[in-house]
């Protein structure tokens, strides 16, 4: 076996120089290589309310409206009956927000129960589909109208149905505010009921690659902790202005979360829906907390067209170069024929399976089934940089085989 001493001559004049470039550019190459980055963020269409305390010294629980005139739903733990505290949009894009109530009597009994009724602001000053009050990055200081239903009282008892006027504030940037609510009785007089309700919003980072995500957000709960959720899942390109994300598992500290798969539209940088959770609040034995806004704003621009990354997605470089064989294969005069994939991968006919996102010839990063990193240029080749080896080798089209080099 024998090889070219032109080729060999040629190589070591300039072997110093192209092994100096590999290694400063190798560093660089794993940036290109890394995950894009996005920020997501996320608003809650629903919101939470803690128990109200009456100015006669009772306290009012809230749970999850179902719409029937039974025993609200509640769950039986440890520490007592364990309630949602949701009001939600009667339906769908609603301003009427919906609750079921209930108090109890000293023995800790059911004393009465029925369901509230309230129409909330509409306003949407950014027009992104949230109303105002629901974003945590606004302020809210509106006055609410409504009624409650009753449904049950105990024997006994003095209650009715009621007409409701109040009033929900919070700071903008704060996830907490209160809120203060008058029920009026007919023949019975009124009492005011105060607390304190919570906007949902989460916050962090979306990775992505060609087919697949992975999400880490974060919020604070009502005592003011920390809480971070995360999850992965796949994802597929509809058009530039348009973007599918599959069904997806977020584990958070309530439990694991599962989010149905939904599709999301392009403005600008920014690409916005709304998730629906299959059960949002894991902790209590219903689905609660289902509707959410989302929001995905994308900087990464490879090809600088005004498109993110997210539905523009820069071709791989083997499919680009060399010549056209047809039925996808091509050919590069001295790297030689292979099959181009749009995830990078590609099937070289002397190399095997190969990895590359490299963008010139001058500079040809790729990773090898078989040998791991690899670099080589048009000057170079057939001289190949194995990066695990730390050394050059030179192949032999003939024979498919590897020669090592020893300098």
């Amino acid at each position: 076996m024998s090889v070219d001493c032109n080729s060999i001559v040629h190589f070591f004049t300039s072997f110093l120089r192209i092994t100096v470039f590999v290694v400063l550019s190798f560093g660089c190459f794993f940036d290109i290589w890394a995950k894009r980055s996005a920020n997501i963020k996320t608003y809650g269409l629903q919101v939470d309310l803690h128990n109200a305390v009456t100015d006669l010294g009772g306290v009012i629980y809230f749970t999850t409206y179902d719409g029937l005139s039974s025993t609200p739903l509640l769950d039986y733990g440890q520490s007592g009956p364990i309630l949602s505290g949701e009001l939600k949009p009667l339906s769908f894009g609603s301003s009427t927000f919906v609750t079921d109530y209930g108090t109890a009597n000293i023995w800790g009994n059911i004393a009465e129960y029925g369901a509230v009724t309230l129409s909330m602001p509409s306003t949407d000053s950014d027009s992104n589909g949230v109303p105002d009050w629901l974003q945590i990055n606004l302020s809210v200081n509106s006055n609410v109208s409504g009624f409650s239903k009753l449904h049950y009282i105990q024997p006994g008892g003095f209650s009715g149905d009621s007409t409701i006027s109040g009033s929900f504030s919070r700071s903008a940037g704060s996830s907490s505010g209160n809120y203060n609510l008058i029920y009026t009785i007919s023949g019975l007089g009124s009492i005011t009921a105060t607390g304190v309700w919570f906007v949902e919003y989460q916050s962090g980072t979306i990775e992505y690659d060609d087919t697949s995500y992975s999400i880490n957000v974060s919020t604070k709960n009502s005592y003011g902790i920390t809480e971070q959720s995360t999850g992965s899942s796949y994802y597929s390109i509809i058009d530039q202005d348009n973007i599918k994300l599959g069904e997806i598992f977020v584990d958070s500290p309530d439990g694991t979360v599962q989010l149905k798969e939904t599709s999301l539209k392009r403005s600008g940088n920014s690409y916005v829906g709304y998730f629906q959770a299959i059960d949002g609040y894991p902790t209590t034995s219903w689905a609660d907390y289902l509707n959410h806004y989302v929001e995905i704003t994308d900087s990464n621009d490879a090809d600088e067209d005004g498109v993110p990354d997210l539905t523009d997605p820069v071709d791989p470089f083997l499919a680009t170069v060399g010549s056209d064989l047809g039925s996808g294969w091509r050919l590069m005069n001295w790297f030689g024929t292979y099959y181009p994939f749009s995830t990078g991968w590609t099937f070289h006919l002397d190399h095997g399976w190969i990895y590359s996102q490299s963008s010139s010839i001058d500079s040809f990063w790729f990773w090898h089934h078989t040998y791991n990193w690899c670099w080589t240029n048009q000057s170079a080749y057939p001289w190949v940089w194995f990066h695990d080896d730390q050394t050059w080798k030179y192949h032999f089209k003939t024979t498919a085989k590897w020669v090592t080099l020893n300098p």
